[in-house]
């Protein structure tokens, strides 16, 4: 009987995962290039090499994301910007080129698939409404004044 039971859990478990897989792969599919599971394992790996000695993540998360005490309180940031904030935690100049590259490819990519909805479409009508209503009172009193 152990056997049987061995047995049964073992196709359950086979048919989860085969739903699982196949509801990945569908929503992968919609993806203009979709990576394998694979590839995806395979690029893990090599950023957690690449990244080894890197600061952690989630600690420049949090410590960027602190309203009261920014770690980084500059609009622009640099290399020297960046290793300059985190010079406590040791940040090596590798850390802070690889975190503006994957800043600089994510952009990039948002940038690309810039896709305006019905709500941002509405903001950016109220945002033109009011700065032409502010050139047009500045054009008034510049009138005025003449």
């Amino acid at each position: 009987t152990f056997s049987y039971e061995w047995l049964v859990v073992n196709i359950i478990l086979s048919m989860l995962l085969g739903v699982v897989f196949s509801a990945y792969y569908s929503v992968k599919s919609r993806v203009e290039e979709p990576l394998t599971i694979w590839a995806q394992v395979r690029n893990a790996i090599a950023t957690a090499a690449e990244t080894r000695s890197h600061v952690s993540l989630l600690y420049l998360i949090v410590q960027m994301e602190d309203d009261d005490y920014p770690a980084h309180p500059s609009a622009s940031v640099t290399i020297a910007s960046l290793k300059k904030a985190f010079e406590k935690e040791k940040m090596t100049r590798q850390n802070a080129a690889y975190l503006l590259k994957k800043t600089v490819a994510y952009v990039k990519d948002q940038v690309d698939d810039l896709t305006l909805n019905v709500d941002d479409a509405i903001r950016v009508v109220g945002q033109s409404n009011q700065i032409t209503l502010k050139v047009l009172d500045a054009v008034d009193s510049a009138y005025d004044a003449m």
